[in-house]
C-alpha cells in the first residue's frame, strides 16, 4: 500500500480584503483536497469567517494556500504545532489565529484500527444467519444483540444495514396494546405497572400514559389508601364550607399533600389558583381600612399582617378606595413621633 503524504495549509484574508488584507487566520494539516473544504462544523469561528468571505464573492482558492507539502503525518503534526505557536491564537490572546487548539490532534485511523473494523464487519457477514435469527425470528432489540456480540447498538444497526436486513420502526404507544388487553392485565388480573412494563418492554411512564388515554383509573399504593380521608368529610369542608386546603389541614391536623391526594383520589374537583385567591382574600370595607391606616396610623406592613395579605394587595385596596397613601417623608415623621412617644 503506498504511503499517505500530508501538507500544511493556511487560511488568509484575500489581498483585496478592505480591512485585513493577507492576514492569516487559520493553520491546518491535511491531505488530498482538505484545504478547500468549506464545511468546518468543529470550529464555529472558522466557519463564520469562511461563510462571510464566500458570501462576499471570494472562492476557497483565494483563501486557502498550501505552504509545506509531501510530509509524513508525525512531521506534519510537528510543523502544524510549531506554526500555530509562532503566529499565536485568538482565544489565548497571543495572535490572530482562530484555531481552538494548539494543533497535533485529529490523527487519521491507523492500519491496525482499519483492520479491526474490517474484521468486525467480516465477522458480522459470516454470522448473517445468526443475526437474522436474533433480529427477525427471536425479535431481539439492537441493545440485546449488542450485548451478545459485545458491541454497541449503533454497530449492530450498521451490520443490519450492510446485510440488507430491514430495521424495525419503533412502535408507537397507541399500537402497543389495545384497551381490552390493558384492562385484562391491570384491572382484572391486577398486575402492577412495573410488571406490565417488563412484559411489554416499555417504561412505566408509557404504561401510565396508556392507562390515562383509555380512562382507566390508576391504583394507589395500599399503604397510602389507609391514610385517605373520608369523602363526605372532604366534600363538607372543601366544597360546602369552602375552606382552603390549609384551613382543612389545621382542622384535621394533617398536611397539605395528604389533603390534596385525598381530593384527587375521590375525584373532587379542586379550585383553580384564581378561584382560591378570590375566596381566600376577603377585601375589607373602606371604613375598616381608614380606621387601620388613617386613624390608628398603622403601616402598610402592619395592615397586611392583620388582613393576612401581602403589602402590594394593601396598596391596591388603598388605591381602589382612593385613600391617601403616605409619602416616605410623612411615614418617616410618623415613625419618629411614635418612637418619641414610646
Amino acid at each position: 500500500m503506498p504511503q499517505q503524504y500530508y501538507y500544511i495549509y493556511i487560511h488568509a484574508y484575500p489581498s483585496t480584503h478592505p480591512e485585513k488584507p493577507n492576514q492569516i487566520f487559520y493553520v491546518g494539516k491535511g491531505c488530498k483536497k482538505r484545504f478547500l473544504d468549506k464545511s468546518r462544523k468543529n470550529s464555529p469561528y472558522l466557519q463564520n469567517i469562511l461563510n462571510k468571505l464566500l458570501h462576499n464573492g471570494y472562492v476557497m482558492k483565494d483563501i486557502a494556500f498550501i505552504i509545506k507539502d509531501n510530509l509524513s503525518e508525525p512531521i506534519a503534526f510537528k510543523e502544524e504545532i510549531k506554526l500555530i505557536k509562532e503566529l499565536g491564537r485568538l482565544n489565548k490572546k497571543t495572535g490572530d489565529l482562530v484555531n481552538l487548539t494548539a494543533g497535533g490532534e485529529g490523527a487519521a485511523l491507523s492500519q491496525e484500527t482499519k483492520d479491526k473494523i474490517g474484521k468486525s464487519h467480516a465477522f458480522a457477514c459470516l454470522n448473517f444467519r445468526l443475526l437474522n435469527d436474533f433480529y427477525i425470528n427471536q425479535k431481539l432489540t439492537l441493545k440485546e444483540i449488542g450485548k451478545i456480540f459485545t458491541v454497541s447498538s449503533a454497530t449492530v444497526s450498521k451490520w443490519l444495514v450492510n446485510l440488507n436486513i430491514v430495521i424495525r420502526n419503533r412502535p408507537r404507544i397507541k399500537n402497543i396494546i389495545t384497551k381490552k388487553e390493558i384492562e385484562e392485565l391491570y384491572v382484572i388480573q391486577k398486575l402492577s405497572m412495573n410488571y406490565i412494563s417488563k412484559e411489554l418492554k416499555i417504561s412505566i411512564s408509557s404504561v401510565r400514559c396508556i392507562l390515562k388515554r383509555n380512562n382507566i383509573p390508576i391504583r394507589y399504593n395500599k399503604y397510602l389508601l389507609k391514610d385517605i380521608l373520608d369523602k363526605k368529610q372532604l366534600i363538607e369542608l372543601y366544597t360546602i364550607k369552602k375552606l382552603t386546603i390549609k384551613e382543612i389541614c389545621n382542622t384535621i391536623n394533617s398536611c397539605k399533600s395528604h389533603v390534596s391526594k385525598s381530593l384527587k383520589y375521590h375525584n373532587i374537583p379542586t379550585r383553580s389558583g384564581s378561584e382560591a385567591q378570590i375566596h381566600a382574600i376577603k377585601k375589607p370595607t373602606k371604613d375598616k381600612l381608614i380606621e387601620l391606616y388613617a386613624t390608628q396610623k398603622l403601616t402598610i406592613e402592619e395592615t397586611a399582617k392583620i388582613c393576612n395579605v401581602c403589602t402590594s394587595t394593601v396598596f391596591g385596596w388603598l388605591r381602589f378606595y382612593s385613600i391617601h397613601i403616605r409619602s416616605r417623608s410623612e411615614a418617616a415623621k410618623l415613625w419618629h413621633s411614635q418612637k418619641l412617644n414610646m
